[in-house]
């Protein structure tokens, strides 16, 4: 599921910083229970609609099976067609979380190999149930909606029966473009580099982590050619 907040949305997201519910005991039935009845009253006002973020497991543990097939439910399949750099991503979040500083050599290859395995099995998983339970989810990739936000948000508000915002002047003055990274050529990042030396860690090249000799810290660019020298 995507978290959309907006117009007439309310987010409930079930973990990290954003939660504004009391906290929750994942492994204690009831007190998910409870969450969810939270989650559900959240909802109740006649102009609010509750969007959840929800990965697979997630979903299956946190949501009661008989509250998971709902003829007013609509689900978007947001992904990333980039399973290595969605594993980067969580790789960093989970870092930082933990108050560390990213640097070059804070990169796990078998924790990033592992994540990509875990990504790709929520995917089928996904797509198991979606068919298993008659579900059209609007699809999206995290990089479309980079690319083309505001089609895809209209996508989405449409999906959940909401044209009237999708009509309205103050979406139509929203800009067209998506995220674009300036001269992004020949930067270098924590980020890029990962990308590189996960490519060929994942060729088997024992050299790989000859791409992490540069030790640069996350939000610093540098241009490549200057790094080489």
């Amino acid at each position: 599921m995507l978290d959309l907040a907006g117009p007439g949305y309310t987010s409930g997201e079930w973990m990290g910083p954003r939660n504004r519910l009391s906290p929750f005991d994942r492994d204690d039935p009831k007190s998910v229970s409870d969450h969810w009845l939270n989650l559900q009253r959240i909802d109740a006002g006649v102009t609010k609609n509750l969007v959840v973020k929800l990965n697979y497991p997630q979903f299956t543990k946190f949501i009661p099976q008989s509250d998971q097939i709902d003829p007013e439910h609509r689900f978007v399949f947001l992904t990333r067609d980039n399973k290595v750099e969605q594993a980067i991503s969580q790789f960093a979040l989970e870092l930082t979380a933990k108050g560390q500083s990213l640097t070059l050599k804070s990169l796990d290859p078998e924790r990033i190999t592992g994540l990509v395995a875990i990504f790709e099995k929520s995917n089928a998983q996904w797509a198991k149930w979606y068919a298993e339970n008659g579900t059209q989810p609007y699809v999206l990739s995290y990089e479309e909606m980079r690319a083309r936000p505001k089609q895809h948000v209209a996508g989405i508000l449409k999906h959940f029966g909401d044209d009237d915002f999708v009509n309205s002047e103050q979406f139509a003055a929203l800009p067209e473009k998506g995220l674009e990274v300036s001269n992004p050529v020949n930067k270098l990042t924590y980020r890029t580099v990962w990308v590189a030396a996960m490519d060929r860690y994942m060729k088997n090249d024992p050299d790989w982590h000859h791409e992490l000799d540069v030790d640069v810290p996350h939000d610093v660019f540098i241009d490549r050619s200057l790094a080489e020298k």
